[in-house]
């Protein structure tokens, strides 16, 4: 066990000094004029909320950036911006998508964001946030389009949002408030890049507005892997209709990409901590380059298919929605947002299970290869080495998976409709009433195969190799067993229909707002899952199972705030929550899927205390926090269920200030978290580090703006027996803008200054770092 002082006493300790020292200089400069408010708290929340007040009037926790914040941090996918969020864990190793995350010791067991909703404008972009290989983070991309990003953790997210009660991630698009536009070019200065970005808005009468943006981008990757692996573009329009008593609005998105996606990669472990191999750099290694040849895997119906596994992740999405709200008659308001999105694509990536070893070791593990020559050697393939192929290999090898799943269909229909009214009472106090019915339709229909690969030992560019010295050709029938220990040639055709009505109150009384909200969760699922036959690899002769059951939950969440001043305040907040699972529930003989009883429902009991502080350019929000979290997960890359309750508690604390042309806005994060029940009991949760923190300064002198975003962790274990650490790190990102005109700008951005190595997951035979340091330059010019 650890011996560091309990977090909840450190917490609270601390949260009590701010609150005092908040009290204090409240009292001292009540009268002095607030300059400027750095957290926005003036700003009224819109995400996952019974009521839309201020910041100030909310009992949640909720932080924002608008877009100028984001594009500072440097990001090169969504889930980096995320990691300027206090309690926020983002794990953004992956690249462009397949990220984990999740809030406030709430743990990561398996993988994706299982207890985190994803949205833009206010409806989901995938139901569940953890389906394997369909990650909601992987269907969402980050351009010019988007105008804010809302970040609600817990609170009132576990009722306002179905599957989410961890949080809610909203991004929010522009909408034409503000007439003109941006281009842009995007250059990588040590590594090839080049993307087109542009956004333009305005009005088309004088009561329809527009908006319209995208990107198309090409490059290699930042970890520049010699061939052009990141291909697509996105492109979003929509226009609003004006009413006298409301507004219309339709709204359009397609996007067409394709990404690769970084995996663990061989490790080992020295002095009880994971660290690089030699002769692998785990920030810049990626196994798949065009001497793989062409990948071949079973169909639904056991016919061969052949991919390309150089096209990594491709994605296709094009969703088409509305919005309408309507004040109605006697102070009723009607709001109806509705989107329907077609999601397909092909999810392909190398992963490696184990460390490197020699060659003839290598040849005959009986693990993941069979050894067909009988000679314990290896043999360079013949479509991977040129006049070396067919000859005999001596050198360090390892085992990779090749992750190869055809996603058919993740399409996703939601409607969420909301009637409210705000009642004017005696003594200026007002109660207002929420009453919302919200349904989806959440396809989940994928067929998974995974082929085993040998790999020669290095960082990029590796060889392809066999155990027959006779193969030719493509690397099919190699002599290695197609599906990763025979587990995982996988057919789920699976519809979940999702029906939940909510209702809140909320209650203003001078100083004190109350407000409360339960959600029944209604959840049907029906279809079919199949396993390939172990012996035969194919879906016939294999293993079948009828989907259909129907699950019922309600959840509920209350919460007061109290204005101690206009420049103080104090909330609290207790919620309950719930997570259905989808695919991962298929993995479990013990789980009956036409027995809805036998199907297990994720549960989290959160309560939090907090405070916001403001005082001429100083803001501050502090919140204390609890969650038990009872989990049943599956995790497909170490073939591991878990079922583990978990017990969190600590504090997130976010301030920023502004004095001239100096701003800083930052945040910690302190969290004790322990597995409650089985084998790991009293061990802290695998990758929950003790401290997250961030930190982005900047400075304008004229025409120029330069600026930093520190963000690290604490060390952590690797895995929930606590026998393999991960070392803390630092991650440095810097930018620098010159404005060469009113209306042109010059961007200069590095990501991960320092070149430093940090792993985010790993069993120690294998573990995933950040990417190593990449660099841009961008050219944007504004009409």
């Amino acid at each position: 066990m650890k011996t560091f002082p309990r977090k909840t006493s450190i917490a609270l300790a601390v949260s009590v000094a701010l609150l005092q020292a908040g009290v204090v200089h409240a009292q001292e400069v009540k009268d002095v004029q607030i300059v400027t408010d750095e957290l926005k708290l003036d700003s009224v929340v819109v995400t996952a909320t019974t009521t839309k007040v201020s910041k100030m009037k909310q009992s949640v926790s909720v932080s924002g950036l608008d877009a100028d914040q984001i594009l500072q941090q440097a990001p090169t996918n969504v889930a980096e911006v995320l990691k300027s969020i206090p309690g926020i864990r983002s794990e953004s190793s992956a690249g462009e998508s397949n990220a984990n995350i999740t809030v406030r010791g709430v743990p990561i067991a398996t993988g994706g964001a299982p207890y985190v909703q994803f949205q833009v404008d206010g409806l989901p972009v995938m139901q569940f946030g953890d389906i394997a290989f369909g990650n909601a983070d992987g269907f969402v991309r980050f351009d010019n389009m988007i105008d804010y990003l809302e970040v609600v953790r817990g609170g009132s997210a576990s009722t306002m949002a179905t599957n989410s009660p961890g949080g809610v991630i909203n991004l929010i698009s522009k909408t034409g408030e503000l007439e003109g536009g941006s281009v842009g070019i995007t250059k990588g200065i040590d590594f090839d890049l080049t993307r087109y970005d542009f956004d333009y808005g305005g009005k088309l009468t004088e009561d329809t507005r527009f908006q319209l943006g995208g990107f198309y981008r090409s490059s290699e990757s930042e970890k520049s892997i010699g061939y052009t692996a990141a291909e697509g573009s996105q492109f979003s329009a929509n226009i609003t209709k004006d009413l006298k008593n409301g507004y219309v609005r339709l709204s359009a998105r397609s996007l067409d990409d394709r990404t690769p996606t970084f995996l663990p990669v061989p490790t080992r472990v020295v002095g009880g901590v994971i660290t690089e191999d030699p002769r692998i750099d785990p920030r810049t290694a990626y196994f798949i380059n065009p001497k793989i040849g062409r990948d071949f895997t079973r169909d639904r119906n056991d016919g061969i298919v052949a991919s390309d596994p150089t096209q990594g992740v491709t994605v296709q999405s094009d969703s088409f929605g509305g919005e309408v709200s309507l004040d109605l008659e006697n102070g009723w308001n009607l709001n109806n947002k509705f989107r329907s999105t077609d999601n397909s694509g092909r999810w392909i990536g190398m992963f490696s299970p184990g460390g490197v070893d020699t060659a003839a070791n290598i040849a005959t593990n009986a693990g993941l290869v069979t050894d067909i020559s009988g000679t314990g050697q290896l043999y360079y393939a013949y479509n991977t080495n040129g006049n070396a192929a067919g000859s005999a290999y001596t050198g360090d090898a390892f085992v990779g998976v090749l992750f190869n799943v055809d996603v058919k269909d993740l399409s996703l229909t939601a409607n969420d409709l909301k009637l409210s009214k705000a009642f004017d009472l005696a003594n200026g106090n007002k109660l207002t009433t929420t009453a919302g019915l919200y349904h989806s339709v959440q396809e989940v229909d994928l067929v998974w195969s995974f082929n085993t690969y040998i790999l020669s030992a290095g960082n990029n560019n590796n060889d392809y190799l066999v155990t027959d010295p006779n193969q030719r050709g493509d690397l099919k029938n190699r002599g290695v067993n197609t599906t990763f220990g025979n587990c995982c040639g996988r057919d789920i055709d699976a519809t979940y229909t999702t029906t939940s009505p909510y209702f809140g109150l909320g209650y203003e009384m001078g100083a004190l707002t109350l407000d409360g909200s339960v959600r029944f969760e209604n959840m049907d699922a029906v279809g079919t899952a199949r396993q390939t036959n172990a012996a035969t690899g194919t879906f016939a002769g294999g293993t079948s199972q009828t989907i259909n059951y129907k699950k019922d939950e309600i959840g509920y969440s209350a919460g007061a705030n109290y204005a101690l001043g206009k420049d103080l305040s104090l909330f609290g907040r207790t919620s309950l929550g719930y997570k259905f699972g989808a695919d991962r529930v298929m993995f479990n003989a013990n789980y009956d899927l036409t027995n809805a009883a036998t199907v297990p429902v994720d549960e989290i009991n959160q309560h939090e205390f907090g405070a916001k502080y403001r005082n001429g350019g100083f803001s501050l929000f502090t919140t204390l926090f609890q969650a038990d979290t009872q989990v049943s997960d599956f995790d497909p890359t170490t073939q591991i269920q878990v079922n583990q309750d978990y017990k969190a508690t600590g504090v997130e604390v976010e301030a920023a200030y502004r004095k001239g042309g100096f701003r800083v806005q930052g945040g910690v994060t302190y969290t004790d978290a322990e597995i409650a029940n089985g084998a790991n009991a009293g061990k802290t949760p695998k990758r929950q580090a003790d401290l997250v923190y961030q930190v982005s300064p900047s400075y304008t002198l004229g025409s120029h703006t330069f600026g930093v975003s520190l963000i690290g962790t604490s060390e952590s274990f690797a895995d929930d027996g606590n026998t393999v650490r991960l070392d803390g790190y630092n991650v440095l990102n810097a930018f620098y803008d010159f404005a060469v005109s009113e209306a042109t700008t010059i961007t200069l951005s590095v990501n991960n200054l320092t070149d430093e190595i940090g792993f985010t997951e790993g069993d120690g035979a294998n573990g995933r770092s950040i990417n190593g340091q990449s660099m841009r330059a961008t050219l944007k010019y504004r009409f």
